[in-house]
């Protein structure tokens, strides 16, 4: 029988952060959360109540509004437990600048086709 011992479960290649490091993370992390609840909730919202507003009838727009925000809600809640699983993970198979890019201008195309379509709608 072995005794259970805290070094056995520390890894080789862990390395000790510093603050700075943590707090680059930590930033880095937050803003691409803030980021996806605003492009889900704010332009998603306006953009999918403009077509619902365009293209439903009266009688069937206040139920298309409800399904519509419960399931942009959802959609934030899918993206900010994604990120929570990477944080618990923690990867270290590409920088945290590189992983913070690429989220960053997917969430920049996502609300810009959202921007669109509600310019379009203004516009036609």
């Amino acid at each position: 029988m072995e005794t259970y011992s805290y070094i056995d479960d520390q890894d080789d290649s862990a390395t000790i952060e510093s603050v700075r490091d943590r707090l680059q993370f930590l930033t880095a992390e937050w803003s691409l959360i803030l980021g996806w609840i605003c492009t889900y909730l704010l332009i998603w919202r306006v953009t999918v109540v403009a077509v619902i507003e365009r293209y439903l009838p009266l009688h069937t727009m206040r139920f298309a509004i409800i399904v519509a925000v419960l399931l942009l809600m959802t959609a934030s809640v899918y993206a900010l437990t994604m990120t929570g699983r990477w944080l618990r993970k923690r990867p270290q198979s590409h920088s945290l600048w590189q992983r913070w890019r690429y989220n960053g201008i997917t969430m920049c195309a996502v609300a810009a086709l959202g921007r669109l379509i509600i310019w379009y709608f203004m516009h036609v």
